[in-house]
């Protein structure tokens, strides 16, 4: 790879990296309606994931949020260093097709992201977390998955620290 490839290779790897941090957070917010948002903190308090249910005693909690106790061995499918590699490995395959031009391989890479979340998404609310109501504008809490506000979550807070 000449030089000129290593810098696009870097510019790729920042520009998905810092687009994976700005986007996460208010996506899973849009698809869960958890209360994540924005990475930084506001007039309306602190960012990110601080107003996300998963923090809530009772009720639901968000799929993706809730990973790393619920569904630890799917914790791979949720880190953003994954799915930054995985765009990153779509821009490559993009990069190594010699008509792909240098436009595309800039926008197809954060179109894969949506594509890729929206589906890993979808998986969690289908098969890993058949309690949660919320995905995207399905709300199914009057019908099919009813909050249980009596039971007990487990929160961040009950977690031991990590080492």
């Amino acid at each position: 790879m000449d030089q000129l490839g290593v810098l696009e290779l870097v510019l790729a790897a920042c520009f998905l990296r810092i687009y994976d941090w700005l986007f996460h957070n208010p996506f899973c917010g849009l698809m869960f309606r958890c209360g994540c948002t924005w990475n930084w903190a506001g007039p309306w308090g602190a960012g990110g994931w601080s107003n996300c249910n998963v923090h809530h005693r009772h009720g639901p909690q968000c799929p993706w949020c809730s990973v790393p106790w619920e569904n630890p061995s799917l914790s791979l499918f949720v880190n953003d260093d994954f799915v930054v590699a995985l765009c990153l490995l779509f821009w490559a395959v993009l990069k190594a097709r010699k008509s792909t031009p240098p436009p595309l391989r800039l926008v197809l890479p954060p179109l894969f992201w949506l594509l890729y979340n929206t589906l890993c998404g979808l998986a969690f609310f289908l098969f890993f977390s058949p309690a949660y109501p919320y995905f995207f504008f399905i709300d199914l809490s009057a019908s099919t998955r009813p909050i249980d506000w009596v039971a007990n979550n487990t929160i961040p807070a009950d977690l031991p620290p990590a080492p």
